[in-house]
């Protein structure tokens, strides 16, 4: 149904990109990528609204930025960081394989 790219996570946040696999080679790109804020100790999550991204060199790593309607993600290859609403978290750049089995359910739970 979906493939991880992205997952960025902490003790008790998860900020990740998924690929929809299911829908047709046409689909609208907005309904393919999503990104997903999760909530780990509450078992919540939340659907990002997706306004833009760009690169940034910054000493001499490539920063990757994603805006969001209500938060901003910026991270390399190593770390990120999240903020929304005036919190800020600071987030482990993790394997796709890594995220957790209930984030997947919550995640496969959202497109039903």
């Amino acid at each position: 149904m979906f493939d991880v790219l992205f997952n960025l996570s902490n003790e008790n946040f998860t900020v990740v990109e998924v690929k929809r696999t299911d829908l047709p080679d046409d689909a609208v790109k907005s309904d393919v990528f999503s990104w997903f804020h999760i909530d780990i100790a509450n078992n919540k999550i939340d659907q990002l609204s997706f306004l833009s991204m760009r690169e940034e060199e910054v000493q001499d790593k490539t920063m990757n930025i994603r805006i969001f309607e209500d938060a901003e993600l910026r991270f390399d290859k190593m770390f990120g960081r999240f903020i929304s609403n005036s919190h800020e978290h600071i987030l482990m750049n993790c394997a796709a394989e890594a995220l957790s089995k209930s984030s997947k359910e919550l995640i496969s739970n959202f497109y039903k």
